[in-house]
């Protein structure tokens, strides 16, 4: 390295030279990647699963708004400790929208309420077919 002159050594994941890295190989006529064709890619595949694992198997708890004390009594309990509906466990359900989440951006479950509005179960919705709406504030509505 000459005096005064600055040497690269690193350069950003949408340049080409990054692409091989992940066992990508670019076209000239510019290929769109989305979570399909990214899963595709070992290392992405590993990442997100290792991530949504991780996530999905951390104990998850339910809390008192008042006293901030764990409670077992609370409706939706089952539904993120044991099983989300009668064929996901609340784990599988965790991995799904963890997943969901690193691939789309946003991981979405649809609660189903008995009449008195305590929850029953929980089903995965698929992340293209929500749409956010949001507020003149920004926040989701």
């Amino acid at each position: 390295m000459a005096f005064g002159k600055t040497e690269a050594k690193s350069f950003k994941l949408t340049d080409p030279e990054a692409f091989a890295l992940f066992g990508i190989t670019g076209t000239g006529a510019g290929v769109s990647i989305g979570p399909r064709s990214a899963m595709k890619v070992p290392a992405v595949a590993c990442a997100v699963s290792l991530i949504a694992e991780t996530a999905g198997s951390l104990p998850a708890k339910v809390y008192d708004r008042n006293s901030r004390e764990t409670t077992k009594d609370h409706p939706a309990y089952a539904l993120i400790h044991d099983e989300a509906n009668p064929w996901t466990s609340a784990e599988a359900l965790r991995v799904q929208i963890t997943t969901d989440a690193l691939l789309h951006g946003h991981g979405f479950a649809l609660v189903v309420r008995n009449e008195a509005g305590d929850p029953l179960e929980m089903h995965r919705l698929e992340p293209t077919a929500v749409q956010v709406e949001t507020l003149h504030d920004g926040e989701s509505s």
